[in-house]
């Protein structure tokens, strides 16, 4: 494997790990780089808790036996536009009649793609400054660039801080800006009581694969045209998102009517206990967007019960299309939004809340040689949800 040398330094030599058992030292490295931020048994539920992760995913530098850098992929599936068959996108339908123009919404014809995540990408502090991390990032590109010939397309993708968003700009990388929407919502009490036919259940691990949720999640997703969207199989529903929601705190709720799954939501408290963020609500994509926020607040009011304190609020943090497609809050400021159990004020709506550009991908292999990073990732489509990070 490739070598770095200079007249002042020994040989750092790179290479990728080999078996399961090299893993402990690799765990004990990242863990020296990340601390206080992340422990040794996040590193390593981030590896068995991915259904695809295997230790020649890693590719180390070493200098004498030690190890001095590192740069992990993780496997993943995304929707992009389908740039490869020309198709033109269609006017969406909901009960066989075209929506309202406040929901209209052109349906674009989505593809999957292969996409590598980035992460995990640590020198020693010693280190730092030689090249190492440039090295170890060409070194992943150059073999997914070599053992996924039959894929159409590559992407990689990370998220960066603002410093290094700098490195990987040079190498390849693209920012697609993320922009999220902030909702505040007060909650009056109870209504009513549940409706006849309608229940939340709370979903535990032990019961998380018989919910049927990643059939509701690739729907919804799919419907609304989300792109950059994590494709998630009933596996690594099972092992990944349910072990890191629980990391962020954060409890899941589903939604069923006459037995017929509607919805969920994850959500946990904020830093101060003094409201309850939304971090995840997906629902049936045929529904109108009266009937979301129904089942919306249907779930809060079940995740509100659970709590020691009585909260007043919730405040959700949702990508911009999630919280224009799905709501439909335009101009509904002050008004009151009645919920299975609630009415709920909509106190606050900033559609253009805060803008993420830490997200980034390189267009590894691509459909054809013209392609661009926006042939397939539209800025006003993206969508990434915390869950999905790596």
């Amino acid at each position: 494997m490739k070598s770095q040398t200079s007249e002042s330094t020994p040989i750092i030599t790179f290479s990728f790990l080999s078996t399961e058992s090299d893993l402990d030292k690799w765990l004990d490295f990242v863990h020296s780089i990340f601390r206080p931020k992340a422990t040794r048994e996040y590193f390593l539920a981030h590896h068995l808790n991915d259904p695809k992760a295997k230790a020649s995913d890693i590719v180390i530098a070493k200098l004498d036996n030690e190890i001095v850098g590192t740069v992990k992929v993780f496997h993943r599936s995304i929707q992009v536009l389908d740039s490869t068959n020309g198709k033109q996108g269609e006017k969406v339908v909901n009960n066989n009649e075209e929506i309202n123009n406040d929901e209209e919404l052109e349906k674009p014809s989505i593809g999957m793609c292969s996409c590598k995540g980035i992460g995990e990408v640590g020198t020693r502090s010693d280190f730092r400054g030689r090249g190492i991390a440039s090295s170890l990032l060409n070194l992943q590109v150059d073999k997914m660039k070599s053992n996924h010939d039959n894929d159409a397309i590559i992407l990689s993708s990370l998220h960066a801080s603002t410093d290094a968003s700098k490195l990987y700009g040079k190498l390849g990388w693209s920012a697609i800006p993320l922009h999220f929407s902030k909702l505040k919502f007060a909650l009056s009490k109870p209504t009513c009581s549940a409706q006849v036919g309608n229940k939340v259940v709370r979903i535990e691990v032990t019961n998380f694969k018989n919910e049927n949720l990643h059939v509701l999640y690739e729907n919804y997703c799919r419907y609304f045209g989300f792109l950059g969207v994590e494709i998630r199989s009933e596996e690594y529903w099972n092992r990944w998102v349910v072990h890191e929601s629980k990391t962020h705190q954060c409890n899941s709720y589903a939604l069923y009517e006459n037995d017929e799954l509607k919805a969920y939501i994850i959500v946990g408290p904020d830093d101060k206990n003094e409201c309850l963020k939304v971090k995840e609500f997906i629902c049936d994509y045929s529904e109108n967007s009266e009937k979301r926020l129904e089942y919306f607040f249907k779930l809060i009011d079940h995740a509100q019960s659970e709590t020691i304190v009585e909260l007043s609020q919730i405040s959700a943090i949702l990508p911009r299309p999630v919280a224009k497609f799905v709501f439909n809050l335009s101009g509904k400021i002050g008004q009151s939004l009645q919920g299975l159990t609630h009415a709920g004020i909509l106190e606050e709506y900033q559609e253009f809340w805060w803008t993420d550009n830490g997200y980034m991908y390189n267009l590894v292999k691509k459909p054809h040689e013209k392609s661009t990073l926006t042939d397939l990732i539209e800025e006003e489509k993206h969508v990434v949800w915390k869950t999905d990070g790596f």
